[in-house]
């Protein structure tokens, strides 16, 4: 709606005389609001104050969004006067507004007359609805932010799968999660929320809409109506919205909305791969004239720089000889922002940077799949088995070498999961050397990919309350005397029928951290192996195990129903006692 005010390609239009005077008053205002430079996000407050209230422009809106009559397109441009003055506007909302710190990016006349009639635009908006399928994600604001009460709305108790009907859920509804109460959007609101955030995603582009919901409460047995109005702006990849019925004066009354990621029953990861950083600078207090840098030797220095000083969270320095001349450069603690200052001109250089996000997909079990086509990168072994040499720069092997340095010295009990081991990665892959890692080799065996296969869908509906990832850990195990081609070439895999009765009885051993696997490494010639194989634990207990053990303990208050390893509590050390749960699927050479 701000963008088509604005523009002087649309005439506006009331349903009657009055309102036809409303809203060239309003379009007044908000042309003078856009010459400030100030978007609709950071308009709400005073156009509230000026309108009594929103409840006339929502009237107008509603009216428009029924008919389209509210715009109509035009070729000739339209004068657009503005009856206020900069002098107009109070102090107290100029510095409100400033508090926010939002910038929208204006656009061309021609950018304009490319969006086409507003009422079509509109109408499509009315027309999204949510597709059937998996859910990627649920938009929530956290209830300690929201003062307007809700009272008689549906709470579903989380985690949220990604089977969740979202689409047959109210326009509002509380999830309750791990002691937190989040207000969330269903149905058509949500389809409408996802439609434009993917847009922005696409094109990066500033953007903001409104949206209005209707639920029907029963509350003492009488049925009530919840009406809300929220105002969405996408900018900067955070979603922020504003709840229009507890605006007030005195407070930024924009909240981030929490973007959640439903659990996959399937074990898969959705991770989240930052590209390169591209440096940006300004000179002096010019910050408007940002300079993106071309000469791509300087950005080794920043990034050093600006890793040191976040790893550390202390003060760097740095004096670098550009051409005949020294420049000095920094990065302050612990808001983290390089600059570098030439002592000949006396000038002082703010860089910051742009990266580029973009989402990546691993199966944890599918990604074994023997490959249809064996092009050279693939050694074979026999039918049934091959190799793959990890590129060091994928996600496979910075993830496989991660989780072994980072327990090399010691277990790291952030690292019991495979979301949480991704996660902690994205953070801190960079304090970690992954060159010391010789080689990681992937294995692909077909028999032992359709074993493990099949028993994950069985343990997955033996255990439906369950979610993929929350069934599977990666965990390290030492063959000791045996040369592991003779175990991954092989189409059992990992073989309890070869071991010995150890501690927790004959089963396959396995440890969360390399410390203590590698103590049962492989020697070939110089270099140590061992496996980090995927192993399905599935519902884990501390009962059972001793001496002589053969099976998992059996489950208290189900008849036959046995636990699906046994762990020996806070030591990370599982065994299980099936050949079928477990993969060797890649072997570290050290």
């Amino acid at each position: 709606m701000w963008e088509f005010l604005i523009s002087n390609n649309y005439e506006v239009f009331g349903v009657d005389q009055f309102k036809q005077r409303f809203i060239e008053d309003l379009r007044d205002e908000v042309v003078q609001l856009n010459r400030i430079g100030k978007n609709a996000s950071q308009s709400m407050q005073y156009l509230r104050n000026s309108f009594n209230g929103l409840a006339l422009i929502l009237e107008w809106y509603e009216w428009h969004s029924n008919t389209g009559k509210g715009f109509k397109y035009s070729q000739k441009p339209v004068k657009l006067n503005s009856k206020a003055s900069n002098d107009s506007l109070p102090n107290q909302f100029l510095k409100n507004l400033s508090n926010l710190q939002i910038q929208a990016p204006s656009e061309s006349e021609q950018d304009n007359q490319d969006k086409g009639n507003p009422a079509k635009f509109l109408e499509e908006e009315k027309e999204i609805k949510i597709q059937n399928g998996k859910l990627d994600k649920i938009y929530t604001i956290n209830q300690s932010y929201v003062r307007f009460q809700y009272i008689g709305l549906a709470t579903i108790q989380g985690p949220i799968d990604d089977k969740f009907k979202i689409q047959d859920m109210p326009d509002l509804f509380y999830i309750q999660d791990n002691n937190i109460k989040y207000l969330c959007f269903g149905g058509d609101k949500h389809a409408l929320i996802n439609h434009h955030y993917q847009k922005y995603l696409t094109s990066k582009q500033y953007f903001d809409f409104s949206l209005q919901t209707q639920v029907k409460v029963t509350i003492l047995k009488q049925q009530n109506e919840i009406q809300s109005n929220f105002y969405f702006c996408i900018e900067q990849d955070k979603l922020r919205v504003i709840i229009v019925e507890q605006l007030d004066h005195d407070r930024d009354n924009s909240i981030y909305i929490d973007i959640q990621i439903p659990q996959s029953r399937q074990p898969e990861l959705e991770i989240e791969v930052l590209g390169p950083r591209q440096w940006q600078y300004f000179i002096n207090d010019e910050f408007h004239e940002l300079i993106l840098i071309q000469d791509e030797s300087f950005n080794p220095i920043l990034n050093e720089i600006y890793d040191n000083c976040k790893q550390q969270n202390a003060d760097q320095t740095l004096w670098i000889i550009r051409g005949d001349r020294k420049q000095l450069y920094g990065c302050i603690a612990p808001e983290c922002k390089p600059f570098a200052v030439d002592p000949f001109t006396k000038n002082v250089f703010t860089y910051s940077f742009i990266q580029d996000k973009y989402m990546e997909y691993w199966h944890l079990i599918k990604t074994f799949k023997f490959p249809k086509n064996l092009d050279e990168k693939y050694t074979q072994i026999n039918d049934f088995t091959c190799t793959e040499i990890l590129d060091e720069d994928s996600l496979e092997f910075q993830y496989t070498a991660f989780k072994f340095l980072k327990t090399y010295t010691g277990r790291d009990q952030r690292l019991d999961e495979v979301q949480g081991t991704v996660q902690i990665m994205n953070q801190e892959i960079s304090q970690v050397d992954l060159s010391s890692i010789k080689e990681i080799k992937k294995i692909y065996n077909k028999q032992i990919y359709q074993t493990i296969k099949s028993e994950l869908k069985r343990i997955m509906k033996k255990h439906p309350q369950m979610f993929g990832l929350n069934l599977i850990k990666h965990l390290f195990h030492g063959t000791r005397q045996t040369d592991p081609k003779d175990i991954y070439s092989f189409e059992s895999g990992l073989d309890m029928r070869y071991g010995n009765d150890g501690a927790n009885g004959v089963g396959l051993y396995f440890a969360d951290n390399s410390q203590y696997s590698a103590q049962y490494s492989y020697k070939n010639n110089q270099d140590k192996q061992i496996f980090m194989c995927t192993v399905i634990t599935g519902l884990s207990s501390t009962l059972g195990g001793g001496q002589g053990a053969r099976l998992p303990a059996a489950i208290p208050g189900k008849q036959g129903a046995l636990y699906d390893s046994f762990n020996n509590g806070n030591g990370g050390h599982y065994v299980i006692y099936d050949n079928q749960k477990s993969y060797p699927g890649y072997l570290i050479t050290f």
